[in-house]
């Protein structure tokens, strides 16, 4: 996810930065990886930044992203493979490569109709819209992608939900299909799902808090998107005013493949990993790194 900070007095925004420099509070320890919602494996420019930028995320903070995918399986990528002629082989061929560099997940996208237009949003199940009638079709859409997954080689062990589309009935899916860890839920401002929102203000779960249920997955919250701005230190002065005032924070910082899709959107992201690797209080967390790690705080 992309916030768009307009890039106005360019010459004094500079000047700002190298007179009050944006840095982490040295109260804070930060643990955070990054997080792709990685809709465009089938496109080869989309593919081929993605793959440049998990190189590089490797080589400066010797972690790996990790990138849940959308899966041949999904009905919109479906057609877009068709499309553009990529073939299923290919498509797992593409996300073994990815694998070399990135750690691989799954991101859930659900439609009320295949028969209906992907980009109507009257079809796009999310928080605001999700009925009990939904649910055999996402249950028989989520068990296709597992299983496309498991016969292609790859051992799903994370799920990030499109739209930001996690409810009750959605957290116990992830249970039944043994993922353990989930980065579905945010408290920023342009995450649309008032009821995650609630569940963690109900349950006392503060910013940068991991969380679970007594069956489940661990809860990881996602902190951030990165900026489309050409200064790194934009990041930082924003997701200061959402950090308690000390203690640990843990979490992810999220983008969409798409989004680094042109050079300058993906140097301007890596900008931000270089800036955040200077502080002596952030450490960088590949998929291992939050299943052994994150202490989550029990939910009843």
């Amino acid at each position: 996810m992309i916030i768009c900070v307009p890039n106005k007095m360019d010459a004094l925004k500079s000047l700002y930065y190298v007179l009050r420099p944006a840095r982490l509070p040295q109260s804070i320890n930060l643990y955070c990886g990054v997080i792709f919602h990685t809709e465009e494996i089938q496109q080869p420019a989309t593919f081929s930044q993605l793959i440049h930028f998990c190189q590089q995320y490797v080589s400066i903070t010797g972690k790996r992203a990790l990138c849940t995918v959308m899966s041949p399986e999904n009905p919109s990528i479906r057609k877009q493979m068709n499309q553009l002629g990529v073939s299923s082989d290919e498509f797992a061929r593409r996300l073994h490569q990815l694998r070399e560099w990135a750690d691989i997940g799954y991101h859930g996208h659900f439609w009320k109709s295949t028969d209906k237009p992907f980009s109507e949003p009257v079809n796009q199940i999310k928080a605001g819209n999700f009925e009990a009638a939904d649910e055999p079709g996402i249950r028989a859409q989520f068990k296709a992608e597992m299983d496309w997954f498991k016969q292609n080689g790859f051992a799903i062990r994370s799920y990030s939900a499109g739209w930001w589309f996690v409810n009750p009935f959605l957290m116990k899916l992830l249970g039944e299909n043994h993922l353990m860890l989930d980065f579905s839920f945010s408290r920023q401002p342009w995450v649309n799902n008032t009821w995650a929102k609630n569940f963690l203000v109900s349950n006392n779960i503060m910013f940068g808090q991991s969380f679970r249920e007594k069956t489940g997955p661990v809860f990881v919250q996602t902190l951030m998107g990165f900026t489309s701005s050409n200064y790194p230190m934009d990041f930082v002065r924003i997701l200061n005013r959402f950090l308690p005032s000390q203690g640990a924070v843990t979490g992810m910082i999220t983008t969409h493949d798409y989004n680094i899709a042109r050079a300058r959107e993906l140097e301007n992201t890596l900008k931000v990993i270089r800036l955040l690797s200077t502080h002596l209080n952030v450490a960088f967390c590949s998929e291992e790194d939050f299943l052994r790690t994150s202490a989550p705080i029990p939910i009843e």
